[in-house]
């Protein structure tokens, strides 16, 4: 709602300074979307993010406390909140969907398992990603039935883990 509002106002103001219709139209896409490429940008990972995210909040703020100036200190109050809303509702968003795309396991780490080329070793990494990432190692029924491998064989697999990677228990032995 807050960015259909913010639009109105940012169209608004591009048609009051002589802005054609179609300009007027585009201009909230890209001032609001500065806001927005910069929070994918920020959520891929990179701080360059940050160069899209603060002019458009400069700039979204900007045009929709102009849109209401002209009616006193109150209107143009009322009219940034939406700017403000849509700033800060595409921060949380873009904060809680880095959260999620690193989803650390029942150590706290991050999953640092990779793709097998076996199914000896996939049987091996299903096993430790659900021990170290998940929380619960799957069964040696379940391993067996999805990497169709035996259930012996998954035994002899994970049996010797024992809460150690394979390559820790091999420095071991």
């Amino acid at each position: 709602m807050a960015g259909v509002v913010s639009y109105s106002h940012i169209v608004a103001l591009g048609l009051r300074t002589g802005q054609s219709p179609a300009d007027a139209h585009l201009l909230p896409l890209a001032v609001d979307g500065l806001i927005v490429a910069g929070s994918v940008i920020l959520l891929a990972g990179s701080a360059l993010g940050w160069l899209g995210v603060v002019p458009g909040i400069g700039a979204t703020l900007f045009a929709n406390v102009e849109s209401g100036v002209g009616h006193g200190p109150l209107a143009a109050t009322v009219a940034a909140w939406p700017a403000a809303a849509f700033s800060l509702a595409s921060f949380v968003l873009e904060r809680w969907l880095k959260a999620r795309a690193k989803p650390s396991g029942a150590s706290g780490r991050e999953c640092g398992h990779k793709l097998a080329d076996a199914p000896e070793r996939a049987v091996v990494l299903a096993y430790l990603h659900g021990r170290d990432c998940l929380g619960e190692p799957p069964s040696q029924r379940q391993l067996a039935a999805v990497w169709n491998v035996s259930r012996p064989k998954v035994a002899e697999l994970v049996g010797s883990l024992n809460g150690q990677h394979p390559e820790v228990a091999e420095s071991q032995n």
